[in-house]
């Protein structure tokens, strides 16, 4: 561990990963961004390249420090030398949304999601559903609402409340979703597989990963699952200095 208690093995002078950093110091499009006074490195990103790659079965597969910037798609976890309690995660999408969340080994809802991100460790439907233990982001930014015309503004304006999380697999995909009740409506996070309960929902076409395996856009205010194209989706950590 490094004095900043990240995994030495992966940090640079700075804090960040010297070896995914342009000559730059930070690749500014993804590797690296300031918000809230804190700085954020990039560990997992889905960008706009046409496809949901088709060897993929983990959406959170690789230990930190598997990818490249230039990779189109990167399923790493948060670094192993992060502490539960003193870290952020930054979520960035193309639609000009910013959400924020910081991790809380007292709150379930957000427990279950940092043994995703950090530990790979799932979490099966039926476990943190509908526990009314909210673990929503705050909005540093919000674009427009996003949703694939199924249930249109079915949330309402507001954000509904994020009180529940699954990290399983869904048609060879390991995903990941945190919503208000497990299904794909509503969804804050969805990486992956689009799932709703146990399975998953017909309601956007066939419930395959050729249709609707990829990564959602934030701010849904309706009904809409993972798509292959048309989203880049961006998430950053951030570790507090013990």
């Amino acid at each position: 561990m490094g004095s900043s208690g990240i995994n030495a093995e992966y940090m640079g002078s700075s804090g960040i990963n010297a070896e995914y950093m342009g000559s730059s110091g930070i690749n500014a499009e993804y590797m690296g961004v300031s918000r809230n006074g804190m700085e954020f490195t990039a560990f997992w990103w889905y960008r706009d390249c046409g496809t949901f790659p088709s060897g993929t079965v983990d959406v959170l597969g690789d230990a930190y420090g598997s990818c490249a910037p230039s990779d189109c798609y990167c399923f790493q976890r948060i670094p192993e030398g992060a502490s539960e309690n003193r870290t952020w995660m930054l979520a960035i999408d193309s639609a000009g949304t910013e959400y924020l969340w910081q991790f809380d080994s007292g709150n379930r809802v957000a427990h279950a999601a940092w043994q995703a991100f950090h530990d790979h460790v799932r979490t099966p439907h039926g476990e943190q559903i509908n526990t009314g233990v909210s673990w929503s982001p705050t909005a540093l930014a919000e674009g427009p609402a996003v949703s694939d015309g199924a249930s249109p503004n079915a949330c309402g304006s507001a954000m509904a409340t994020q009180d529940s999380f699954m990290y399983r697999e869904q048609n060879g995909v390991i995903s990941v979703m945190l919503d208000d009740d497990g299904c794909d409506c509503c969804t804050t996070l969805a990486l992956g597989h689009g799932m709703c309960g146990a399975d998953c929902s017909t309601s956007y076409g066939s419930c395959s990963r050729d249709n609707m395996a990829g990564a959602d856009f934030l701010h849904d205010d309706g009904c809409s699952a993972p798509r292959s194209s048309g989203v880049t989706l961006t998430l950053y950590f951030h570790n507090e200095l013990a």
